[in-house]
């Protein structure tokens, strides 16, 4: 059990989140450090120039992530999907395996060469992302899951 005194760092001192699988932290050299004994208030709870103090976070680094990119690829699919489908109609569900298939084709599609679908116009590789979001907020929420491991599960208890 973390508590909050502890965390990891990577070999630069970048804070590592602590629910990150052993694996990771181990792929990135992540060390457990005792943030109220090892390191010094001043690098724990930095000064603003106004002169507040705030306590880093031991969390995601989301300022690591190209957010305009992303943000506009993710959002042009979701709006082309609510203008074809209707608003929020993928979160009735959508297995895995068939957001699997579409990612795989789109993915296929630009690896051939292909920049922009068809059918809307937009990247194929903002397809993929689209897609991998749709499947990660469906594990998230433990539904959906369809993959071979569960069906190959279904038809050898049904044998």
């Amino acid at each position: 059990m973390t508590h909050d005194s502890e965390a990891y760092v990577d070999s630069r001192g970048n804070y590592i989140p602590t629910n990150f699988p052993a694996e990771a932290k181990a792929m990135y050299g992540a060390k457990r450090i005792n943030r109220i004994k090892e390191e010094p208030q001043v690098k724990d709870h930095p000064v603003h120039s106004s002169g507040a103090r705030r306590e880093k976070l031991n969390g995601y680094r989301y300022d690591y992530m190209p957010a305009r990119e992303v943000n506009e690829a993710y959002a042009s699919i979701a709006t082309m999907g609510a203008i074809k489908y209707d608003t929020d109609n993928w979160m009735k569900g959508l297995p895995i395996s068939q957001l699997s298939a579409s990612m795989q084709r789109h993915l296929w599609a630009y690896m051939s060469g292909e920049d922009k679908d068809p059918e809307s116009g937009l990247s194929h590789l903002s397809h993929v992302l689209w897609n991998a979001v749709a499947m990660v907020y469906f594990e998230s929420k433990g539904v959906m899951d369809d993959r071979f491991k569960e069906r190959l599960q279904k038809s050898q208890d049904n044998s």
